[in-house]
């Protein structure tokens, strides 16, 4: 009777023991979720923030560099959104330490943005055009568009462009039989270029424009390189980045938001990336 008490004794341990271990997991398990939930919520409330900053255009409204900001801001307009380069510029000569102490969000935060079209007005002429360690599109006298692709390491450029309602024809190829360079129309033209250099091999394209298209659209650019290329159009960057790069494992959360770039003279279509975390 004792040993069945016993026996009796043990298995109603276990089985408590049993059934606090699940409801321990399942709480811990519902717990480290919820805690995801909460980091997710945080990382995206930042990254609303950093739509709020580039939507202001900050106080002074007109604030410059080094005149610095007592309100962090990069618009000139709210709508649509219109992103000042000389601001921008601004905010990379400030850093990142000091614009993360007088703006929200204060940190872990990183904002890009990759130009997908821009003007071609026969009256615009790149007069300073970056070739050197880049990738680079020069509009010249009124109907060429020159690009060069440069680098000191070995690397391979695909660029793909479309010219709507346009038609246009490549000249002065300095490319090689392992390089691609081909134009076709169809409602406008594509140019696909597959440009491969080293610290010997320079390859340039010069586009002639038959018909000048209100606007030329890149949609596709994409490099491999042991080295760093920028993307130029003249000397403005058609590609560009401020702020640390996330950590691994880190809970992002990003979105994107379409807006212009203003040159002064000139709007870029620009696509914005905003990530938090």
């Amino acid at each position: 009777m004792k040993g069945q008490t016993w026996v009796e004794f043990i298995v109603a341990t276990s089985i408590f023991l049993l059934s606090i271990g699940f409801i321990f997991i399942t709480a811990s398990g519902n717990l480290k979720e919820e805690i995801q939930k909460s980091q997710q919520q945080a990382s995206c409330l930042k990254a609303y923030e950093l739509e709020n900053f580039l939507r202001q255009p900050g106080a002074p409204a007109d604030w410059t560099f080094p005149s610095g900001f007592s309100i962090f801001g990069l618009s000139g307009n709210n709508t649509p959104l219109v992103i000042q380069n000389d601001k921008w510029q601004g905010m990379k000569s400030f850093g990142f330490a000091n614009i993360s102490q007088n703006s929200t969000p204060s940190q872990s935060w990183h904002v890009s943005y990759d130009v997908y079209a821009f003007e071609f007005d026969p009256a615009i002429s790149d007069s300073s055009c970056t070739t050197e360690n880049a990738i680079t599109l020069c509009r010249n006298s009124g109907s060429y568009l020159n690009i060069t692709a440069n680098s000191t390491s070995q690397s391979q450029t695909k660029l793909k462009l479309f010219l709507p309602f346009s038609s246009a024809t490549l000249i002065g190829l300095t490319n090689e039989s392992d390089d691609v360079a081909n134009a076709t129309s169809a409602n406008g033209t594509s140019v696909i270029l597959q440009l491969n250099t080293n610290s010997t091999d320079e390859d340039s394209v010069s586009l002639h424009l038959l018909a000048t298209p209100n606007l030329i659209f890149i949609e596709q650019f994409n490099v491999e390189s042991g080295q760093y290329l920028p993307f130029y159009l003249g000397n403005i960057s058609l590609q560009d980045s401020f702020g640390p790069f996330a950590p691994p494992n880190a809970m992002i959360c990003d979105t994107k938001v379409s807006g212009l770039l203003n040159l002064t003279t000139e709007n870029l279509l620009v696509n914005f990336n905003l990530e938090g975390w």
